[in-house]
């Protein structure tokens, strides 16, 4: 297995151009992706955004419109499924009742002809890895949903494939056993270096394990890149809105020396200059809650964004505090405070809200727009 040299076995996948056009509907419109040999790349988008559609035809079970895909180089849209020496993980575990674990995740060395001797030397070494090496003779009714789980991953990595694709397999699993299994998702890739496709609609569970994360929306890719740069700094307004909470804010844009101002009726904000919008007349700055403060006095005047408006409702969620607070214009701003930074305040009560300048992610408002 690959912990036990430092090779990776992965392999790279470029998506080329890649489209999938149901009568008038292009599920997957012009997708261009490069993925590095033993990446974790999530894709991340809501229902209907073509995410498990791409997925599909790299695994082979969804017939390509038009464009490629290469992996470690070499075109695979003409091959089928099991040509391709790709492992999959459903969202259902589709395993069989009738045999043992051990069973399971022999099935797929059987059918490529592995002698008896190194399916029980495989099998065993990919159950120690996910530490179910003392289940090996149950059946899947006698084990839990991860357990199960587990055994699907064995039997998708038990023939060494050098990509392991997965279509939302934790989403039948309850929210603590979920968390588990991003770690221990986390960890097997570690250990393997086998490229990974993780499809989900959760953006936590993106944010937690992917090296990268591809953001779909409508078929197309609205983004691509780290967690960090996705969620710092997103480049179009549904990536602000659908990865995290953000707070937007639009009006006419001006630009000034080395920042941009953006004219709201809450005010004037500034946001660091980007010179792909010197000319726009309109534009939107996403903040992020937790980059909000709430002040009381003249605690903001050295701030360089400012606006006020009216407490309409205070949340506790534990850890932080959620404080949602009424503009002039009647929109609405969220503002996240840990503990040591809470204020005493009440609904109803008159505020003013704080952010430093360099938190103003500047956005353009057409749609579908990236910088």
């Amino acid at each position: 297995m690959a912990n036990e040299t430092s090779r990776s076995l992965g392999a790279t996948v470029s998506i080329r151009n890649l489209t999938k056009r149901y009568a008038d509907l292009n599920a997957v419109d012009d997708i261009n992706l490069e993925i590095e040999a033993g990446e974790f790349v999530t894709f991340l988008g809501p229902s209907g955004s073509g995410k498990s559609t791409t997925l599909s035809m790299v695994a082979g079970f969804t017939e390509v419109t038009s464009g490629h895909i290469l992996l470690g180089g070499h075109p695979i849209e003409e091959l089928p499924p099991h040509r391709r020496n790709i492992g999959m993980v459903f969202q259902s575990y589709s395993l069989f009742p009738h045999m043992s674990v051990f069973d399971n995740v022999a099935f797929p060395l059987r059918r490529r002809g592995v002698s008896k001797s190194e399916i029980k030397s495989r099998v065993h070494r990919v159950l120690g890895l996910i530490q179910l090496a003392d289940r090996a003779e149950r059946y899947p009714s006698a084990l839990s949903g991860g357990q199960q789980q587990r055994v699907a991953l064995a039997r998708a990595i038990v023939f060494e494939p050098t990509l392991l694709l997965m279509d939302e397999p934790l989403s039948a699993l309850d929210k603590k056993l979920r968390e588990q299994m991003q770690l221990e998702i986390r960890r097997l890739h570690k250990e393997l270096n086998i490229t990974f496709i993780f499809v989900t609609h959760d953006q936590e569970e993106a944010l937690v394990m992917s090296d990268r994360i591809a953001v779909f929306n409508e078929g197309r890719l609205a983004q691509v890149g780290t967690a960090t740069d996705l969620y710092e700094r997103p480049q179009t307004l549904f990536v602000a809105n659908f990865l995290g909470d953000s707070n937007i804010l639009r009006g006419d844009l001006r630009a000034e020396g080395d920042r941009h101002l953006l004219v709201t009726p809450n005010g004037t904000f500034a946001a660091p200059r980007s010179t792909r919008l010197d000319g726009a007349s309109r534009a939107a700055i996403s903040v992020r809650p937790e980059q909000m403060r709430i002040v009381t006095g003249h605690q903001g005047a050295s701030e360089a964004n400012v606006v006020s408006g009216r407490v309409s409702q205070i949340i506790y969620i534990g850890s932080s505090r959620k404080v949602e607070v009424a503009l002039k214009d009647g929109s609405v701003v969220q503002v996240r405070e840990q503990p040591r930074d809470q204020v005493n305040i009440s609904e109803g009560e008159e505020v003013a809200i704080c952010w430093p300048r360099a938190a103003s992610n500047l956005l353009p408002v057409d749609k579908g727009a990236i910088l």
